[in-house]
């Protein structure tokens, strides 16, 4: 999931927004909202990325808070939480592609 080469996935990312905004353009046009391939494309990019960070963000506060309050009900002793990042990365890959594959299949249903 590019864990060193973050740019990469972001590169990778941009890709299948503009594959979207290709299949949405068509929608929009009949809709009479006309907006540039690129300027399209960076929309869906950014709602897409935009949405999936506070998604994420708000999922992984909510684990770690879980994990300190079980350690906390059970005096379990913290095993320094320091997965935060790496979490927080997954769950943000992840729910990109998800969304990203959902869109698609909506977008392209007939």
């Amino acid at each position: 999931m590019f864990y060193n080469v973050k740019v990469l996935f972001f590169v990778i990312v941009y890709l299948m927004s503009m594959l979207l905004y290709y299949f949405i353009s068509k929608q929009f046009a009949l809709a009479g909202i006309m907006l540039g391939f690129i300027l399209g494309s960076l929309v869906v990019f950014g709602v897409i990325v935009v949405s999936c960070f506070i998604v994420s963000l708000i999922l992984s506060l909510l684990v770690k808070y879980s994990y300190l309050a079980c350690c906390r009900i059970f005096k379990m002793e913290k095993a320094g939480f320091s997965a935060f990042s790496k979490n927080f990365w997954i769950i943000f890959t992840g729910l990109i592609y998800l969304i990203i594959l959902i869109v698609f299949l909506k977008v392209t249903e007939y």
